[in-house]
């Protein structure tokens, strides 16, 4: 694949199948983390359909660290499974990655399911595998129904709850990608701020079956609606504010403590000869926290 030139990549294009034992972790696993819940869950989805999301790996020194995929990986370990197919990041960014990918969007998921499919594994083994009814596996199937490709691809990573795709569903396609983009641009998926903007919407912007017949009701309930999610959007830009000064204030702390101890010479040796596993990765945690503060400030 030709890809641009001014276009710094994430991951590379192709997908690689590693040994799992040139796979390194950032971190060992928590302990009695083979009896949680969500551990077993992997185990039996990666045992009936084994890995459908790839893990995230940074290749450094002819070892893999992992960035994403830690309970996949431990799954894999316990079924004796000895290689897995990997993306390849072209930068470490272990200490941001794992915040900011917490579980599959609802659209991540259902791409899963259908690849799941397209093997030829049968619906009812995943919905056991992922603990819900045939209903359930269809309506996930019917998720992106009536949702333009456009806005399904700017929404992929969000999480959106099935009852906003069913207010976008009521908005032609003009009208879904106008939907999405202020929806990215206000951080908020929820299902009230899709039917904020579908009251907002003029009657030439929705499917035949959604246009509003109470005309003379409208001004008020769209006033009233915008009100309330003005409202919303100043509580919630007040508290993130405040939340963006304490981690900013935090990450200024850690990262000055982390730099002096690993300026010390003695503590710096003593980590290299006793646990020199960490040493790599807890530079490259130093030198994220050093630049995290600039960041935010920029921003």
């Amino acid at each position: 694949m030709n890809q641009p030139k001014h276009i710094a990549y994430a991951f590379q294009a192709s997908l690689k199948n590693i040994a799992l034992k040139d796979i390194q972790t950032m971190h060992p696993f928590p302990e009695g983390i083979r009896e949680s819940v969500k551990f077993k869950s992997i185990l039996a989805s990666v045992e009936e359909i084994g890995v459908i999301e790839p893990l995230a790996v940074y290749e450094e020194n002819g070892k893999y660290l992992l960035l994403d995929g830690h309970l996949r990986l431990l799954a894999l370990q316990e079924l004796g499974i000895d290689t897995v197919v990997c993306l390849l990041s072209t930068d470490d960014e272990g200490f941001t990655y794992n915040r900011q990918i917490n579980r599959l969007s609802p659209i991540q998921e259902y791409r899963m399911i259908s690849r799941a499919i397209s093997k030829g594994i049968p619906r009812e083994k995943i919905a056991k595998t992922l603990n819900i009814n045939l209903s359930g596996i269809e309506s996930k199937l019917n998720l992106l129904n009536d949702i333009t490709p456009e806005v399904a691809a700017k929404l992929a990573d969000k999480h959106l709850a099935q009852d906003t795709f069913r207010i976008l569903r009521k908005m032609k396609p003009i009208r879904q990608m106008e939907a999405a983009d202020m929806m990215i641009a206000a951080n908020k998926f929820t299902k009230s701020y899709a039917e904020m903007i579908l009251v907002a919407s003029s009657q030439e912007d929705l499917v035949d079956h959604a246009q509003k017949k109470k005309k003379h009701s409208d001004s008020l309930e769209k006033l009233s609606l915008l009100e309330q999610e003005m409202d919303r959007l100043k509580e919630d830009y007040t508290r993130t504010e405040k939340e963006i000064s304490d981690t900013n204030l935090s990450l200024i702390v850690a990262g000055g403590y982390l730099k002096r101890l690993l300026d010390n010479s003695a503590v710096k040796e003593f980590i290299s000869l006793y646990y020199a596993d960490i040493l790599t990765a807890l530079d490259t945690v130093s030198q994220q926290l050093q630049q995290a503060p600039m960041s935010l400030e920029k921003e």
